[in-house]
């Protein structure tokens, strides 16, 4: 009966988020202007698109690339093609699931086996935090740069406050003696054989401290896949309207990336990053 009622429950969620999805998508569509839409697509040059595509695919061949480089800081069991085919294959699980996160823990998973829980867990926590740390950092910059626009200053406070606090805990992570309290804290409530992979995690990250050349490498390579990403929406918003608006791209992408990625409302955040990308041409009064 309790299995029953939670199928009927997981039933009720997945269709209410494809409602949500559908709903986003009306509404954008409900404000589009047909005809202009046509001509729009009409006078895109063909270039455009297929450098914003390749932009797309070297986004994604450098985030692989950064996790291979992190796990090849412990361990040559895992090949590049091998890692790379993992990464790629697992991309799909983070368009259809409910976010990012689910692609990292299967990828995590399949390489448990080959590099053990201690390499695969760690790696992939220090490349989902050098990416916020690195989309936070863009943002700022971008803000702060940015032409004047009609922008809550709450927007300024939440996003320079939220990328001291992540640095802050990226720093930290490197430490036993701040994950020293958590854990004995955890295990007041916690068995620990439930802690396992607290404790895995732990000691993984640890050991990077001794990898500063890894993490170096690894933070360029977020960097460069950042600029990646910029180049593909100002490539395409070129092709659109004739202008890239690369400062506007800098401090707003990240930030709606971000936000439709974490929500767990709508799969690989679909009709929620349009959404807000729809807000974003609306400030650029587009």
């Amino acid at each position: 009966m309790k299995l029953f009622r939670n199928k009927r429950i997981k039933l009720l969620w997945d269709i209410f988020r494809l409602l949500l999805v559908f709903v986003v998508f009306y509404i954008i569509f409900i404000n589009i202007n047909l005809t202009n839409l046509w001509d729009v697509l009409h006078q895109i040059q063909v270039w455009t698109v297929i450098l914003f595509l390749l932009c797309v695919f070297s986004l994604i061949f450098f985030q692989g690339f950064r996790w291979w480089l992190l796990i090849r800081a412990f361990t040559d069991k895992l090949s590049f093609i091998e890692s790379m085919s993992i990464h790629f294959s697992t991309l799909f699980y983070s368009l259809v699931l409910p976010n990012s996160t689910v692609q990292e823990v299967i990828r995590t998973v399949y390489v448990t086996k080959t590099t053990g829980y201690v390499i695969g867990w760690s790696s992939a926590w220090i490349c989902k935090i050098m990416g916020v740390v690195v989309s936070l950092a863009f943002s700022a910059i971008g803000l702060l740069i940015l032409p004047e626009l009609p922008i809550p200053s709450i927007v300024y406070k939440i996003v320079f406050t939220l990328f001291i606090l992540v640095c802050v805990t990226l720093l930290l992570s490197f430490t036993k003696k701040v994950s020293r309290p958590i854990r004995n804290l955890l295990l007041l409530y916690i068995p620990q054989s439930s802690l396992a992979w607290f404790e895995n995690l732990r000691e993984g990250i640890y050991r990077f401290r001794d990898k500063k050349k890894a993490l170096l490498f690894s933070l360029l390579i977020t960097i460069l896949a950042q600029l990646m990403m910029f180049a593909g929406v100002a490539i395409l918003l070129k092709g659109i309207t004739g202008k890239a608006y690369l400062i506007q791209v800098v401090a707003f992408i990240p930030l709606i990336e971000m936000i439709s990625m974490a929500q767990p409302l709508t799969p690989g955040g679909i009709g929620v990053r349009e959404a807000l990308v729809a807000v974003m041409f609306k400030h650029l009064n587009l």
